[in-house]
């Protein structure tokens, strides 16, 4: 994104958060979506406001993020964090069940491994 090569370039302190208006949140797509069309931001990659429209990353983004989801490592108290807030009513799965369409879909996934069973006996 040129945002972040211009600031890890440039440095921070060569920029600035400014507030070009206060709205209410119901307004906010269509006034930054103004703003984006008044302006014409050099940095602003998207065409409209609050949204992706128009914006494709490159190959080497993708390949790029995916490696560092790959390597992407947390701490004990991180892992901890994370599991505590979606412990209960807080999991988007609670007092929910799969489809049966999302099961066929588990199996076929499933299927593409080989699954060994161990018996002892043998």
């Amino acid at each position: 994104m040129p945002i972040v090569k211009a600031l890890l370039k440039y440095g921070q302190n060569k920029f600035a958060v400014l507030i070009v208006e206060y709205v209410d949140v119901k307004e906010l797509n269509i006034r930054e979506t103004f703003f984006i069309t008044k302006l014409l931001p050099y940095y602003n990659v998207l065409k409209e406001g609050y949204s992706s429209i128009g914006y494709k990353h490159k190959e080497v983004t993708k390949q790029m993020l995916s490696e560092l989801a790959k390597n992407r490592k947390h701490y004990d108290q991180t892992k901890n964090l994370i599991s505590r807030t979606l412990i209960g009513e807080n999991n988007p799965f609670y007092n929910k069940t799969h489809s049966i369409e999302s099961k066929l879909r588990m199996i076929d996934a499933l299927s593409a491994y080989s699954v060994y069973v161990y018996n002892s006996n043998k």
